[in-house]
């Protein structure tokens, strides 16, 4: 990521190229990848089988997909001369992976358990992670507006109705 940002700075500055650098705090929603947390909590859950976590404590800003598209677009129509800018998009609120899991069983109402697991690599990880998008409101007039639950809940219907093409959980 930091190596393609660098890179399109660059390109910035020596080519003259617009350029708007756009970051994302994790972003969830219908289709996602299900080696990601939230998909695959909600796949084991469906499957009645209990959740592994690694770092429940850590917290995390989640951003819902229609409201990461909903700034992409705003960026792209933007009267704003926006031009070698950085803006961040996210919640203003983080959340613990745990407290998020538990959110998910409690819709899908599958009584699994969370299993704590922990992991070197990702012990290192920041404990918390939570966007500034004071720039995003500021310029852009963006904030989301899909609250977590809601946005979990729409996610758990999609991956409920399209079943037979995800993968089983392991």
């Amino acid at each position: 990521k930091a190596a393609s940002e660098h890179l399109s700075i660059m390109y910035h500055r020596t080519y003259n190229l617009p350029v708007v650098l756009l970051r994302f705090s994790a972003i969830y929603g219908p289709g996602q990848n299900p080696v990601k947390l939230i998909p695959m909590s909600i796949i084991s859950a469906l499957e009645g089988r209990n959740i592994i976590l690694h770092s429940p404590n850590q917290k995390r800003s989640f951003l819902y997909i229609d409201d990461a598209v909903e700034g992409i677009l705003e960026i792209c129509f933007s009267e704003n001369k926006l031009n070698g800018d950085i803006i961040n998009f996210g919640s203003s609120k983080s959340h613990m992976i745990r407290e998020v899991v538990e959110r998910i069983i409690r819709i899908i109402g599958n009584p699994v358990e969370i299993v704590p697991e922990e992991n070197p690599i990702l012990s290192s990880d920041p404990p918390e992670v939570l966007s500034d998008i004071s720039k995003a409101r500021k310029v852009l007039g963006w904030s989301p507006i899909t609250p977590l639950d809601k946005g979990l809940r729409k996610t758990v219907e999609w991956y409920t109705r399209n079943k037979a093409i995800q993968p089983r959980s392991r």
